[in-house]
């Protein structure tokens, strides 16, 4: 028995050579791929290309393609995460403050959390809260147990039992895919410096006793990134605390 193999080829001139990175289907049956040139939307059925340059769009090539809902596409760029609303061609990029690398996969856990490999490690994103409007998500790195994926290599997997596998630099990661998320774990605060002086691990707050001027280094360790940095002072004995700034 012999099998067909239908050859797609593009003929626009910003796509002269398509390298295809991800390949997904709307619900109209359309094919999408993503390529560093951009987006092509091929329809099987009128044989139609359309063509979504990168320059046209502001996001850098796609590099991973996941499907929420029926009208939306998450799109993995080399300059972040971008929501793509397929019926108006409209891109928006996400987390545009934290997610400026590129992000090599991205999958859906029942349409509710968005899990997002890149070369700094994971991010998971809520995504009833950024449909609202608000930026919910947590970062996993180095700190504490995901290396960086190597960019282009999206290979990322959600199997039946609920584990969520990656591949990192130098391994193959596993976690259970409900564990990608802590609401309630503070950050914590780890004072490395005083005007320029190392200090020993503990978790007091930082003191100076000497100068008129102070400078402090710390680490923030935790899932969550600290968006707002806000602090405050006092002069023991002598002042209030300061105004948070």
């Amino acid at each position: 028995e012999t099998s067909n193999v239908e050859k797609i080829r593009w003929s626009s001139g910003n796509f002269p050579s398509l390298y295809t990175l991800a390949v997904e289907e709307d619900k109209y049956g359309r094919i999408w791929c993503g390529s560093y040139a951009g987006l092509v939307c091929y329809d099987p059925q009128t044989k139609s290309v359309d063509y979504f340059p990168s320059e046209d769009y502001k996001f850098e090539g796609v590099l991973s393609i996941c499907p929420v809902g029926d009208s939306l596409f998450f799109l993995g760029t080399n300059n972040g995460l971008w929501k793509w609303d397929i019926n108006r061609s409209q891109a928006i990029q996400i987390l545009k403050s934290c997610l400026k690398h590129p992000v090599s996969s991205i999958l859906s856990l029942k349409d509710s959390l968005l899990i997002c490999g890149h070369n700094k490690g994971l991010t998971t994103i809520k995504l009833q809260e950024l449909f609202e409007g608000r930026e919910s998500f947590r970062e996993f790195n180095f700190y504490n147990g995901f290396p960086g994926m190597i960019p282009d290599q999206n290979s990322a997997y959600l199997d039946s039992r609920g584990n969520y596998w990656v591949s990192g630099m130098d391994r193959l990661c596993l976690i259970r895919a409900d564990l990608l998320w802590h609401e309630e774990e503070p950050l914590r605060i780890q004072y490395t410096k005083v005007n320029g002086k190392f200090l020993e691990y503990g978790q007091e707050i930082a003191f100076s006793n000497s100068g008129k001027s102070i400078s402090i280094e710390f680490d923030v360790i935790g899932n969550l990134r600290p968006i707002e940095q806000k602090f405050r002072y006092r002069i023991i004995g002598k002042t209030s605390w300061s105004d948070w700034f």
